[in-house]
């Protein structure tokens, strides 16, 4: 394992075009989050569906939300249009495999589970208050302003903390606002923009403009 977790961090620094020495800076990458994925693999010496399931689907009660095997979704589900295809064209993407995503989002969920979810995300429920604290420690992102940081895999966007998610053929997002004990999860079945941006954000700002005014999120 360790040999595989050095062949894949030299190989993904050969492709990457943006480095940084420890310290000096940040770039978000799904990389990072696989990277972090063999390490935990390397660490425990199991299988992450196994750490997760164990770690976090258990204690929080997440009943509807695994680790898939093969291309196959627990009924019922939506089918989940793409136009991420090699010539653009819309096709239906249900049955593609989330393998290549693997701890970066290779996982299934639904509206109820993800909403425990974004609650114990933000206030750091499984971790310790020293933990919590590294994450919740923000560096701004553009447009790099005070309303909008990130932390370790958490955003804030107007007070909101959370995170967007997005798989050919989905988009996802999920999100708890602490001052008044609010949560909003949108998962939509296309990765079809409007404009230039995905249907998650638009759809959650529309939510947002009429239960929380005061904090409408613009970068998520």
């Amino acid at each position: 394992m360790q040999r595989k977790l050095k062949r894949f961090a030299e190989n993904a620094g050969q492709r990457s075009h943006y480095r940084l020495e420890p310290g000096s800076g940040w770039q978000y990458g799904n990389t990072n989050s696989v990277l972090l994925g063999l390490v935990i693999e390397s660490v425990t010496h199991r299988k992450i569906r196994d750490v997760f399931a164990e770690r976090i689907f258990k204690p929080l009660g997440l009943r509807q939300t695994s680790w898939p095997h093969g291309t196959a979704l627990p009924p019922p589900f939506a089918a989940g249009i793409t136009v991420q295809t090699p010539d653009g064209a819309q096709a239906d993407a249900t049955d593609w495999s989330p393998s290549w995503a693997f701890s970066a989002g290779q996982l299934v969920s639904t509206l109820t589970d993800l909403r425990v979810w974004a609650k114990a995300c933000a206030v750091g429920a499984l971790v310790s208050p020293a933990m919590q604290k590294q994450r919740l420690t923000w560096v701004t992102q553009p447009p790099n302003t005070p309303e909008h940081k990130y932390g370790m895999g958490i955003a804030y966007d107007h007070g909101w903390l959370g995170h967007a998610g997005g798989f050919p053929g989905y988009n996802s997002g999920a999100y708890y606002l602490p001052g008044i004990d609010a949560t909003v999860v949108v998962l939509v079945n296309s990765d079809i923009t409007a404009g230039k941006e995905d249907p998650m954000p638009l759809l959650f700002r529309a939510i947002a403009q009429i239960l929380t005014p005061e904090n409408v999120p613009d970068a998520l």
